[in-house]
């Protein structure tokens, strides 16, 4: 049994519950208070204000915890929400105003905004701005932190610009998305144009008609849709986007990346117009100044520009398709420590193009199990320190299969087969290897030896040449 002093307090909180719900009402303007002022005086935390009809100039909402709901009512000039917890809803605002939201934790929703009215957050930690139509000017977050911005419509011209900090950007038809502060979360939006500098960005399921580009490091972009992706910095991740077509696919410029699981078009059939933008319109390319990262499991269709392009050391790129249609090469490594394993290169379209399968600039890299057919040049070119070619499967290329040029010293050529190219595998060091490889079906020869092997065993072949009149001149 409950005693009279356990009793008595919880009975009293019952009742002061019951007070606070009953003390909630609606005050409607005009027929209750005839201007929103008078009756936001009059007014208690909990209350909904109800505007019916009229222009109301200047409103400044300066009570907590307040609804304020339009009904045919339009607000004009400066509109201020600085009380917490307030919520505005269901106003026309009529062109040339601002609305300045800056009480924490307010609500901006279900509001038709015209013209040159821009809704601005200056302060308002977590403001929620949902489903409204917005003029031309936009919305700008200037400071406030973890404010959302959701389901909201703007003009192909309006604008979305936050500074603040772990903003939420979904769902919006926008045309520009442009954040300024650390981890932003931008998603599932559509829009012509996202740009974003700060740190810790994501971008996730967005549709962007123009270009994606992040300026900050730790990005993760993920699932979008975009004619192409930039990335300057560090640490990003860049994994099952839909890029194309343009002068460039995905460009990370920035150590560490992981470039996985996208599907990217890159370049035109225009290509002196596609070179004046971005040279050699490249499907995906990797700048980095310090080792590492991976580019894996991509399906890159190259049109006459290059496939996949490394500038680093100790990147791996691995499981990728490559297709080039009358193209340059479809994968190009400067660099040193890298890995180039199980591709699988096509090239379709080659009878005017010049496009190589593998080029290898830089030492001690690794060209393994890759598959590689139909290109319109040579199917690997080495050049560089102790590069090893192992393992691959080359069909049909226009000139060598394999090209081991004169300052690629200490190349070993291991494990391969060689088929139906013009000249089989070509050596031009003075100290490659060649093991263990099949080598059939040349044109020209099968093993052309202008260098010397310092090591040649075990391969099967048809023809042996030194015919310098067959030197590749690269």
């Amino acid at each position: 049994m409950l005693t009279r002093a356990l009793v008595l307090p919880a009975v009293a909180a019952l009742i002061a519950a019951g007070a606070s719900i009953a003390r909630a009402e609606d005050i409607f303007v005009p027929r209750d208070h005839a201007s929103i002022g008078d009756a936001m005086a009059a007014a208690q935390a909990g209350d909904r204000i109800v505007v019916v009809g009229g222009r109301h100039r200047r409103v400044v909402v300066d009570k907590d915890g307040l609804t304020l709901v339009g009904r045919g009512a339009t607000l004009t000039g400066e509109t201020w929400i600085i009380g917490a917890g307030v919520r505005v809803s269901g106003f026309r605002f009529a062109g040339e105003g601002r609305v300045i939201i800056a009480g924490d934790d307010a609500v901006f929703d279900r509001n038709a905004v015209a013209r040159h009215t821009l809704v601005a957050v200056e302060g308002g930690d977590r403001a929620r701005l949902e489903r409204n139509s917005l003029a031309p000017a936009g919305i700008t977050i200037h400071w406030g932190d973890d404010v959302v911005v959701r389901r909201n419509r703007f003009p192909r011209t309006g604008e979305l610009i936050s500074g603040g900090s772990d903003t939420l950007i979904e769902a919006n038809r926008v045309g520009s998305v442009i954040t300024s502060g650390p981890r932003p979360v931008v998603r599932s939006n559509r829009t012509l144009v996202l740009r974003s500098y700060g740190d810790g960005v994501s971008y996730e399921g967005n549709v962007s008609s123009r270009f994606l580009q992040v300026n900050g490091n730790d990005a993760v972009i993920r699932g979008n849709r975009a004619r192409s992706i930039g990335v300057f910095g560090d640490d990003a991740t860049v994994a099952g986007n839909e890029v194309g077509r343009s002068a460039l696919g995905i460009l990370v410029s920035g150590s560490r990346a992981t470039v996985a699981g996208n599907v990217v078009t890159a370049g035109s059939m225009y290509p002196q117009a596609d070179f004046g933008a971005v040279p050699n319109c490249p499907g995906i390319q990797v700048d980095a100044t310090e080792p590492g990262g991976v580019v894996e499991d991509n399906d890159v269709t190259h049109v006459s520009g290059t496939g996949i392009v490394i500038h680093a050391d100790g990147v791996t790129v691995t499981g990728n398709t490559v297709n080039g249609v009358s193209s340059m090469t479809s994968v190009e490594i400067v660099g040193d420590f890298n890995v180039v394993s199980d591709n699988a290169i096509t090239q379709t379209q080659n009878l005017d193009a010049g496009g190589d399968g593998i080029v290898v600039g830089g030492d001690v890299n690794v060209v393994r199990d890759n598959t590689i057919s139909g290109v319109a040049a040579d199917a690997v070119v080495v050049t560089g320190l102790a590069n090893s070619i192992t393992g691959d499967v080359i069909e049909n290329a226009g000139g060598c299969g394999v090209l081991v040029t004169t300052y690629a010293t200490g190349t070993i050529v291991t494990d391969c087969t060689v088929t139906g190219c013009s000249l089989g595998v070509a050596n031009r060091s003075p100290d490659a290897t060649l093991t263990g490889s099949t080598i059939d079906g040349s044109e020209f020869a099968d093993v052309l030896d202008l260098g010397a092997f310092l090591l040649f065993e075990d391969n099967v072949y048809g023809t042996l040449s030194h015919d310098r009149l067959l030197d590749p001149q690269r």
